[in-house]
């Protein structure tokens, strides 16, 4: 549990005073989806084509346009790669999205699988913004900075999320200036999955 203030925001002088933090174990069983199927479309790119991805994905920049992103196919197995340059300011970032819909209360399994293309054995690891985005709250949950384990191979993660709203959520993952010390890095992704659990 924490809190922070990140580097990629507008420079300004900020000050958060924070106390009395406190947490509580209750009983709070899930609900039972009313939709129990995939929730997540094309989860493996398989119906792309190389190049640009496709509705209902989709990657855009923020704060810049210097990091790339594009489907890819390595042996016929099709991924969307994400690169970005050493360097990279603590203000850019770039963001592979859709959205799914989900049920309050319900407990979703949420899995994807990343493969750390350029990987090193290097003293700092980078990390992967990965989680959900609920934007009448504007709001994220899930690991938001997933760690990436160290290896060149393809390795699963997963969370759990239970919303706190019905309807339109952004399951999403972004790679950041900030947190990765300004090092190259290059993360593929592929098997995205989203499917209520008991």
């Amino acid at each position: 549990m924490y809190v922070s203030l990140l580097p990629n925001q507008i420079p300004r002088d900020t000050t958060v005073l924070i106390d009395d933090f406190t947490v509580h174990e209750i009983h709070s069983p899930a609900q039972v989806a009313k939709n129990a199927q995939e929730l997540v479309v094309n989860g493996g790119f398989a119906k792309d084509e190389v190049g640009a991805v496709k509705a209902p994905w989709y990657f855009a920049n923020i704060g810049g346009n210097r990091i790339a992103g594009r489907v890819i196919e390595v042996k016929k197995e099709k991924a969307f790669q994400i690169a970005m340059n050493k360097n990279t300011t603590n203000l850019e970032s770039a963001r592979l999205w859709q959205m799914v819909n989900l049920e309050k209360g319900v407990r979703y399994e949420v899995r994807c699988r990343m493969r750390w293309d350029n990987y090193e054995k290097a003293d700092t690891t980078p990390i992967v913004n990965y989680g959900f985005h609920h934007f009448d709250s504007n709001t994220s949950y899930g690991p938001i900075d997933q760690t990436l384990k160290k290896s060149p191979d393809w390795e699963d993660y997963s969370f759990v999320h239970v919303p706190t709203y019905d309807g339109p959520w952004q399951l999403y993952v972004q790679l950041n200036g900030w947190g990765n010390f300004g090092q190259q890095l290059t993360v593929s992704f592929t098997d995205f999955s989203c499917r209520a659990v008991k």
